[in-house]
């Protein structure tokens, strides 16, 4: 072998471990990228699972110890401004179809005054229909459980939830809702679930609700639906109730 065939043969193997240490290098690099890459994308999944987790976890302990709902007005639940000329007292129990009949006939007048700022509605669920309650599940008062535990827990969206226990009213004496079904009415009104759980099935309120039972027995009490204009009983089965309300925001 000549001496320019040696040579060429060194500058080939010389060129060829020059490209085999570019390509080994390149392959490092791209490897690096896309170690880089997954561990960014790392951070972010578990960043996102720690917010969730933080904010569920955050949502679980909305509702305080004790068994007072928070944010009462009247030792009821208010709905609309607080500052409105004229307040709607309601007592109702959600086991009760004449309840059912009274949000039926004037749910939407009702919701187009506190939207208007000019009425403020205060809700004493009240549990006095347990006797009727099939198997002694007591749904009168685990409803007004629920009900004060979701207000608790988001006062806004409490209205939806009422409203959602009334338009799937058990049939009285024949059927009944249970906690789990108590609580995907909830979900449905965009409350967390995990929020109230707990205050569920420890019926956290019952003792509020017993006690606003009893209270309005002694206030007077005569059945239920029981509503109040500016602190008046008045008489919706037989008297026009808005034109009551109109005559009370322009006194």
């Amino acid at each position: 072998m000549t001496s320019g065939s040696n040579a060429r043969k060194q500058r080939e193997e010389k060129v060829a471990a020059l490209r085999a240490q570019v390509e080994s290098k390149e392959r490092r690099r791209r490897i690096s990228i896309v170690l880089s890459a997954v561990a960014a994308v790392l951070v972010v999944v578990l960043g996102i699972a720690f917010l969730i987790q933080y904010q569920t976890a955050k949502s679980a302990v909305a509702i305080p110890a004790g068994g007072t709902p928070r944010n009462l007005s009247s030792n009821g639940l208010l709905v609309g401004s607080a500052s409105a000329k004229v307040t709607v007292t309601l007592y109702e129990d959600f086991y009760c179809p004449i309840c059912k009949q009274f949000e039926s006939a004037n749910r939407t007048a009702l919701a187009q005054y506190v939207a208007d700022g000019k009425v403020k509605l205060i809700y004493h669920p009240v549990a006095i229909l347990d006797r009727s309650t099939p198997d002694g599940s007591a749904y009168s008062t685990r409803a007004a459980n629920i009900t004060a535990a979701v207000y608790t827990a988001d006062p806004t969206k409490f209205q939806k939830f009422h409203d959602l226990l009334f338009d799937n009213q058990p049939e009285e004496n024949k059927t009944f809702l249970s906690d789990t079904e108590l609580l995907g009415f909830a979900v449905k009104a965009g409350v967390n679930k995990d929020a109230i759980s707990a205050a569920v099935k420890n019926q956290q309120f019952k003792n509020w609700v017993t006690a606003g039972t009893d209270q309005a027995s002694k206030d007077g009490l005569p059945g239920t639906p029981w509503v109040k204009i500016n602190g008046k009983v008045f008489d919706w089965s037989t008297g026009n109730f808005t034109a009551a309300i109109d005559k009370a925001l322009a006194g």
